[in-house]
């Protein structure tokens, strides 16, 4: 499998496919995405594409790293993001403020410093809210209620949206880890109030510093709520937008998405039955994204098939040598779930149709750029990259090569049932149009 497609390991990208390194860059460390990857990351990828790209695409935008870099070289950009709370994320840090968004966000500190009383608001149906912040939910309620109520310009509302639900995690007991929240025991809990000030005035900060980046100010960025699934039908759902081409100086008026994209950087979720609704079911819930069980169950469905928790009852209909190999061997294994085998098809199969999808969105000579993890069940691993590149090939892509950034870390007794240990690493798969 193997075959033709050049594997090279490169240490530079070894730090660069998590996102701790952007915990102390302006605007990036609003919020943190575990599961994302690093500023600098974007930056190299730019730095070797001859000439500077004109328009990059990110098909699962996350917290929006990919289109923060870019704004900030000055490169036009836009992106999908499938959960509502991470599309949010992203179009908040993405929107431009002014000196007196800035002096607002200010005085809205002051007030929050004297925030007291009862909320009058009852806390969202998820059934884990008060044992997830104990004594401060009041407060927690407290500043949504406020923020809700408040009588302010949107981007400024926006803005103390982000804060507040950045700092529900440090104010609760629960802590983001793998394919949901834990709950060490004697975690400490933050004060509402005194996090939501120390946030707020690291934004203030961060937009005093962003002013005077011309770059920033000047690039277009633009964030969909969209399952990227159906991106061949991509201007049917959103129309078009102006982006202004700040190397030729004109404006694209994007209708047809075909041909106008010079590079494409994503991170797809891995192949490891992470449900991120799961992950994010703080801040969903939270900032009202969804108000019923029923409406994770949606997100759930509009999701890229890679956990359990989606309907998994009908057959998959993609047929692929190599992932039917993969498929097999591992069905005959004792494994934990049944369904695992239909997940890997079915994450395959979505993963061909956005791969097709995005072939036609590049320019020729367009580069995409594919950051993702290989998987282990039953011991058999899953050598994503690999398979990821071979689709890649089938589709037209060429100039294919994967450059392996680092091992995934395992435990100990993961590690002896697996077959080829060095198949357990995260990758770019780098693919041109030509």
């Amino acid at each position: 499998m193997e075959k033709n497609i050049p594997i090279k390991y490169e240490s530079k990208f070894k730090n660069l496919v998590n996102f701790s390194t952007n915990l102390n860059i302006p605007i990036h460390r609003w919020f943190e995405v575990k599961e994302g990857y690093s500023q600098k990351l974007i930056l190299e990828l730019v730095k070797e594409t001859t000439p500077q790209p004109r328009l990059i695409f990110d098909p699962f935008a996350g917290g929006g790293t990919t289109l923060l870099a870019a704004k900030e070289m000055g490169i036009n950009s836009f992106g999908f993001e499938v959960n509502p709370f991470l599309a949010f994320c992203s179009k908040v840090k993405l929107t431009n403020y002014s000196w007196r968004d800035v002096e607002k966000l200010r005085n809205l500190i002051n007030t929050i410093k004297s925030l007291k009383g009862k909320p009058s608001i009852e806390p969202p149906k998820l059934s884990i809210s008060a044992r997830l912040f104990k004594n401060n939910l009041q407060k927690i309620l407290l500043l949504k209620e406020f923020i809700f109520n408040l009588d302010e310009e949107k981007k400024v509302k926006d803005l103390l949206l982000l804060a507040f639900l950045s700092i529900l995690e440090e104010c609760s007991i629960a802590i983001k880890s793998g394919n949901g929240l834990k709950y060490p025991k004697n975690k400490k809990q933050k004060d509402p109030i005194l996090a939501m000030i120390e946030k707020l005035r690291i934004i203030e900060d961060d937009l005093a510093k962003i002013q005077k980046n011309e770059n920033f100010l000047r690039a277009d960025a633009m964030i969909f709520n969209r399952d990227v699934r159906d991106i061949t039908n991509l201007t049917k759902h959103i129309g078009e937008f102006k982006l202004k081409d700040l190397v030729k100086d004109r404006e694209v008026n994007i209708k047809n998405f075909q041909n106008e994209v010079d590079l494409i950087i994503f991170s797809p979720p891995y192949l490891n039955c992470f449900d991120y609704t799961e992950v994010y079911k703080m801040e969903l819930w939270f900032g009202d994204f969804v108000k019923s069980y029923d409406d994770i169950k949606k997100l759930r469905e509009l999701t890229l098939i890679s956990h359990l928790n989606q309907s998994l009852n009908s057959p998959i209909n993609f047929e692929n040598i190599y992932i039917d190999f993969f498929v097999e061997k591992i069905s005959e294994k004792e494994i934990w779930n049944k369904k695992i085998p239909l997940m890997i098809k079915g994450y395959f199969r979505d993963m061909s149709n956005v791969l097709q999808g995005l072939y036609e969105l590049l320019t020729l000579n367009g580069k995409c750029v594919i950051v993702v993890g290989n998987s282990a069940y039953a011991g058999i691993v899953i050598p994503t990259d690999l398979l990821l590149a071979r689709i890649g090939r089938e589709l037209g892509f060429s100039d294919i090569q994967i450059r392996v950034a680092r091992k995934l870390p395992t435990s100990p007794q993961q590690l002896k049932k697996v077959n080829r240990k060095e198949l357990l690493r995260e990758s770019l798969i780098i693919m041109k149009r030509e």
